[in-house]
């Protein structure tokens, strides 16, 4: 009989501990989901700052072409006034800022996908805090029935030396 409250009281402390482990759990995985949603946003900044930066070198490619473009038409003698010769730099410049505009695009494109993941993050954090919380509920609840069967049949026993009963 010695064994049974101590059985008890192991089985409680058992409980607490399996409880207290998966709240820790929860909490980590929350944190990593946090940490990782930080990641996704910096992420996103950064395609955006890599597009404009890489829109500004084509733009700069661009103008030189544009520059080269002038040079072989001032050489070839026909006045740069001309028609088709301004229809051909204006196409220059049309197809440049098409360039411009995929690339700048591009970046959204992988920015709105990084907080996209940003987003699952949250959530994934979002849930493991949820399965914390009713993981320490249902573990409390486990231990309150643990200790209440424990005492029954502590009791049970008591019950029956006392009533010298098998």
């Amino acid at each position: 009989m010695a064994l049974d409250p101590l059985s008890l009281a192991l089985t409680a402390i058992s409980s607490v501990v399996s409880v207290s482990a998966g709240q820790s759990e929860a909490n980590y995985r929350a944190q990593v989901a946090e940490n990782n949603q930080q990641i996704a946003a910096d992420n996103a900044d950064r395609a955006i700052r890599v597009a404009n930066i890489k829109a500004q070198e084509q733009d700069f490619d661009a103008q030189a072409d544009i520059g080269a473009l002038i040079a072989r038409q001032g050489a070839s003698g026909i006045a740069l006034g001309s028609t088709s010769l301004a229809q051909v730099r204006k196409g220059q410049e049309l197809l440049a800022a098409k360039d411009r505009g995929f690339i700048v695009n591009q970046g959204e494109v992988e920015s709105a996908r990084f907080l996209q993941q940003g987003e699952d993050s949250a959530a994934e954090g979002r849930q493991a805090e949820s399965a914390g919380r009713y993981g320490t509920v249902s573990g409390a609840f486990k231990i309150g029935s643990s200790l209440i069967s424990g005492v029954s049949k502590i009791n049970e026993r008591k019950a029956r030396a006392i009533t010298g009963a098998t």
